[in-house]
């Protein structure tokens, strides 16, 4: 998706007239707040960093399981790294580098794989332990 913005006043901006347009990748997420799928989406999502792993935590909903991604940049872009079925409510990423911060979020999803949901955003850094 191309987005394409054009200040055409100055009222708000001294770029009146210039032209805006950016060439970065983003995702965008659409979710429809009359959706009752919707109602449950997870808002909770934590995350919890020890030296070479982060925990992430969040509250069970109806979704047939949860796809996890990972980022390394606030508001992504993200990579899918692994889905957990809906029993779980959690997810233990080990393959972080320490002293990388990483951003996460959770999407659920249906039976047929289809993602209807996203989760908050939240980010962890793993560290070595401080030797006394």
């Amino acid at each position: 998706m191309q987005l394409r913005v054009k200040d055409n006043s100055a009222a708000s901006f001294p770029s009146a007239g210039v032209d805006l347009t950016s060439t970065n990748a983003a995702q965008v997420f659409v979710k429809d707040a009359l959706d009752p799928a919707c109602a449950s989406c997870i808002s909770n999502l934590s995350s919890t960093a020890r030296a070479g792993k982060v925990q992430l935590n969040w509250t069970h909903t109806t979704a047939d399981h949860y796809d996890v991604y990972r980022g390394t940049v606030a508001g992504g872009p993200y990579t899918l790294i692994g889905t957990t079925q809906s029993t779980y409510s959690l997810y233990l990423d080990t393959t972080v580098q320490n002293g990388t911060t990483y951003y996460y979020m959770v999407r659920e999803a249906a039976i047929n794989n289809a993602e209807y949901c996203q989760s908050n955003e939240t980010m962890a850094t793993p560290m070595l332990p401080k030797r006394k």
